[in-house]
């Protein structure tokens, strides 16, 4: 997985029959790391009532940060949105977190990263949340510089909100998305 992981989504995560690799080899370690993380840093995430999970993967940030609230509060009033190209990786990111938390709403989203500054501030204003959690993975690190400007674009949208939002990253490439 190491090799080429630039196209590992365009060889491996378009049929199932290849998911189950995924989630053995990243599903798993990326769900302890950021239960780790969020531990670790003891960040409160009680008020948390919408997670965005962008470029979901297999949804192993939006599991791990949906058990961090839930052992500090009941789901009720939490949503979880997931963005991917992947068909396959959002019915897999689905399923996992309807399996683990059977009523909790999630919603899964093919937009264009593209339309991203425009269709999640709408979603946001909609929803009106106490707080978001915006998980991105790895996918900053896998998009191109087109891509990056649009994460870039959201997250200065989602920093006028009025209220909080925490940005989960992990292995930024930049050294100053990580401090950000």
């Amino acid at each position: 997985y190491a090799l080429n992981r630039q196209d590992l989504r365009l060889r491996m995560l378009n049929d199932k029959a290849h998911t189950v690799a995924y989630l053995a080899g990243f599903h798993l370690a990326n769900v302890v790391r950021t239960l780790g993380v969020l531990e670790r840093t003891q960040i409160d995430l009680g008020a948390t009532n919408l997670i965005v999970d962008l470029g979901c993967g297999s949804g192993a940030l939006a599991q791990a940060v949906a058990f961090h609230v839930a052992k500090r509060k009941h789901l009720n009033g939490l949503a979880v949105h997931l963005w991917d190209q992947s068909k396959t990786l959002r019915e897999v990111a689905s399923t996992l977190l309807n399996k683990q938390f059977a009523d909790l709403p999630v919603t899964a989203h093919a937009d264009n990263l593209g339309r991203w500054p425009a269709v999640i501030p709408q979603l946001v204003a909609d929803a009106k949340p106490k707080s978001i959690i915006v998980t991105l993975g790895y996918f900053y690190n896998e998009v191109s510089a087109q891509g990056r400007k649009s994460i870039d674009q959201l997250l200065e949208q989602l920093r006028k909100v009025d209220i909080p939002v925490t940005v989960i990253m992990i292995e930024s490439a930049q050294q100053a998305m990580s401090r950000a």
